[in-house]
């Protein structure tokens, strides 16, 4: 029992080591990818970390280059709760980069609406 004891310890040292080895850090402005185990994942190579900064900077500049693609055309977001924004003049994140700005023009005049980050699955011309 006291072996049992003696190798589950040095299990949870070696983990807890290994763990510590594999956290990303939070000042870290470039992308990280931690490998997985691609048997349990799947096709799934790895996973890629990204600043929310970073994230946040790529929906703005996405919406620009779609916009100065075609200018005529309606840009949309695609949210994970089902909701299409449509009708967007501007976007923009806020410092943090965990949320977007979107300046929306409606019917009644400019609508602002301020959505997280993770809420955004698609960006394209409609």
């Amino acid at each position: 029992m006291r072996l049992l004891t003696l190798i589950f310890s040095a299990a949870v040292v070696s983990f807890s080591l290994f763990a510590e080895e594999d956290k990303p850090t939070q000042d870290s402005k470039t992308t990280q990818v931690i490998p997985i185990d691609s048997q349990k994942a799947g096709s799934l190579k790895g996973i890629i970390t990204i600043s929310p900064q970073a994230r946040s900077q790529d929906f703005v500049k996405a919406f620009d280059l779609l916009k100065r693609d075609k200018p005529s055309s309606r840009i949309f977001y695609r949210l994970a709760n089902g909701q299409t924004l449509t009708n967007i003049v501007e976007v923009s994140a806020l410092e943090s980069g965990t949320l977007l700005l979107f300046k929306i023009s409606t019917t009644q005049g400019l609508k602002y609406v301020v959505i997280a980050i993770e809420d955004v699955l698609e960006i394209g011309h409609s």
